[in-house]
């Protein structure tokens, strides 16, 4: 049966545009998230939203905050990160403040390791990162690869994915994972995956995140517009993700019939 719908509101339009800025494309693009930054743009267009998608290209620029609305930090190399790290540490304090005021920030796999409090290599340095996440994330000594299935912890939202992992991520007493796992390994086979703080979230799920699951890119884009002062609620109808809930009942049938994970 395809992924229940949060809510039956109609269709919303709204006249604000939703600025989406898509976080150093050419240090972080491992997993060909151009996608996930379409998924926003055709899910905007099917809720009635314009969506407009940024390039920043420098972490040494001036983050544009006051009016971007999301973030996507996309999965790059663990080598990248301390250096993105180094960089951004100067606007510490302001992404501090865009978390705070409902800012929308997502943060996919190493990319973690920039908000984490530290990463642990297991060859190389060892490096701190901004801390807004209370985590910890360790280097493995073998890649890890499967599906990937959860709940999301504040809407109960089903994700499905795919995961490939070279750390594990060990949260802190009181640190929020973004969900609860049904299938995988998230973060240390502890039965969380990722982590959330407010509108700062970090996911393990790799590659097509917001293609598979567009009731999370509408949710993201609901966020963002709530950051950016406009009252909505966004409603994606059945008939248009039609295609989506198929696959997404095929991928549950494919992982119901597989071993647990050891």
């Amino acid at each position: 049966m395809p992924a229940p719908i949060r809510d039956s509101l109609p269709e919303v339009k709204t006249k604000m545009k939703i600025i989406v800025n898509w976080m150093y494309p050419d240090v972080l693009h491992l997993h060909g998230d151009r996608g996930n930054l379409m998924a926003l743009k055709r899910v905007g267009g099917l809720l009635g939203q314009e969506v407009e998608i940024r390039r920043l290209e420098s972490p040494k620029e001036a983050l544009p905050l006051e009016d971007s609305g999301l973030l996507v930090f996309s999965a790059g190399e663990l080598r990248c990160m301390e250096g993105l790290v180094e960089a951004l540490a100067p606007q510490k304090e302001a992404l501090e403040r865009f978390v705070e005021k409902g800012g929308v920030i997502l943060a996919i796999a190493a990319s973690g390791a920039i908000f984490a409090r530290h990463t642990q290599r297991k060859f190389g340095n060892s490096f701190a990162g901004l801390g807004l996440l209370d985590m910890e994330m360790e280097e493995r000594e073998q890649v890890y690869g499967d599906d990937i299935h959860f709940t999301e912890e504040e809407t109960g939202l089903e994700i499905l994915g795919n995961q490939i992992q070279i750390l594990d991520t060990h949260l802190a007493p009181g640190q929020a994972p973004f969900g609860s796992l049904l299938y995988g390994y998230g973060n240390d086979k502890t039965g969380k995956e990722g982590a959330r703080r407010k509108n700062l979230i970090f996911t393990n799920t790799l590659g097509p995140l917001l293609v598979k699951n567009p009731r999370l890119a509408a949710e993201l884009l609901e966020q963002a517009a709530h950051y950016l002062g406009e009252d909505v609620r966004f409603s994606l109808r059945e008939e248009d993700i039609r295609l989506e809930d198929r696959s997404a009942d095929l991928i549950r049938r494919f992982i119901a019939a597989k071993p647990a994970v050891s």
